[in-house]
């Protein structure tokens, strides 16, 4: 009992990373340092841990999974980064 127990935790366990925000229609509330209201969305650090975002990908298209690949970028720990969906 004590087995299932703990490999239901282990598999229920939260992501390392969310999107904790996103703006799907920005009409001016937040800018860039370019100037543009572009679409945005918040990646959260759900752990104690630094997470290097290098190789992540983001993706509008299920059957284009890395169509986006993040930077050499460094979360830290429950930290927060903004990516902008321009182009």
């Amino acid at each position: 009992m004590v087995l299932a127990f703990l490999a239901t935790r282990l598999c229920a366990a939260s992501p390392p990373v969310i999107i904790s925000e996103f703006m799907a229609e920005n009409n001016g509330f937040l800018r860039d340092s370019f100037g543009n209201a572009s679409d945005w969305l918040e990646l959260q650090n759900t752990t104690g841990n630094p997470i290097n975002l290098q190789g992540w990908s983001l993706t509008d298209d299920a059957a284009e999974l890395d169509k986006w690949i993040l930077p050499d970028v460094i979360l830290p720990p429950f930290g927060t980064r903004l990516i902008w969906a321009s182009s």
